[in-house]
């Protein structure tokens, strides 16, 4: 169970399930260009691949140069290999390409 510590009363509290996703999807944007998203798991928390869904949501949802909108999404797992988790731009996650690079 994932705790917060308030700062007014000094006690620990149970966060919301909206946030706790947050921490969950642990990753590092690395690079991107015109036709694609990098991005490496950071070994902390929830991988990539166990919270594929959510990573291709938030990273639909960005409003910037990450936006994966039109983009590849490739990313480096924890044990070094790069694949591409698919996406059908409108922030649902349709599989994955094993690239094993």
């Amino acid at each position: 169970m994932v705790y917060y510590l308030t700062e007014h009363i000094g006690k620990f509290r149970n966060i919301d399930l909206k946030i706790k996703k947050v921490f969950m999807n642990n990753y590092n944007l690395l690079k991107n260009d015109e036709n694609s998203v990098l991005i490496s798991d950071t070994g902390i928390g929830k991988s990539i691949t166990n919270s594929a869904e959510d990573v291709v949501k938030e990273l639909t949802n960005r409003n910037d140069e990450f936006c994966i909108v039109n983009k590849h999404l490739y990313y480096i797992d924890t044990d070094g290999c790069t694949d591409e988790l698919l996406h059908d731009n409108k922030g649902n996650f349709i599989g994955f390409n094993l690239l094993n690079l």
